[in-house]
């Protein structure tokens, strides 16, 4: 990584660490071998806390504020997105976790997310609905987008995002039983 990242990453509001835990990381806060250690100690005891929030948050946080959240800090950027899944890995190899394990839970998460049942959050359901009652899914169609997301009070884009993500979850929920159809 080079200094332009770093400085980018270190120069933000805080998030799990803060701008001083980020300068110690990179390099550009000298400490004394007994702050240094407290320093890192901390910013354990915050990593551990965000952890255990992070398994919140994949149990609680609706869809499409995860896909804003992923899609802001990381668009088309797959480097940095790779990066988290390093860390992620060394930290399960750290464990008692084998690669040929990790592997395997690897290959479980990737299968059981592509067959969860993913709720739809209210917004999903209602943009399901009012597309379904105003003809939306007609051919022709008997409205538009445009307008569905008028009388939703949301953005296009928004409401483009709810209806698409509701349809989704609609299939992923539904992902056995259409596998099947004849």
């Amino acid at each position: 990584m080079d200094n332009s990242d770093e400085n980018q990453l270190a120069d933000r509001p805080r998030g799990i660490i803060t701008r001083t835990d980020r300068e110690f990381l990179i390099g550009e806060q000298e400490l004394d071998n007994q702050k240094a250690s407290d320093r890192r100690y901390r910013i354990r005891k915050r990593l551990e806390n965000a952890l255990l929030d992070i398994m919140l948050l994949s149990e609680h946080l609706e869809s499409n504020d995860r896909a804003k959240v992923f899609r802001q800090s990381f668009g088309d950027n797959h480097r940095q997105l790779q990066k988290i899944f390093n860390f992620f890995i060394e930290g399960a190899r750290d464990t008692t976790i084998s690669d040929e394990e990790l592997g395997e839970i690897a290959g479980r998460t990737i299968l059981n997310q592509s067959k969860r049942r993913v709720p739809l959050s209210d917004t999903q359901k209602e943009a399901l609905m009012i597309a379904n009652e105003k003809g939306y899914f007609n051919i022709p169609r008997k409205t538009t987008k445009q307008e569905l997301a008028e009388e939703m009070g949301m953005s296009d884009m928004s409401y483009s995002h709810s209806l698409r993500d509701g349809i989704r979850g609609l299939i992923n929920a539904n992902y056995d039983k259409l596998k099947n159809v004849d």
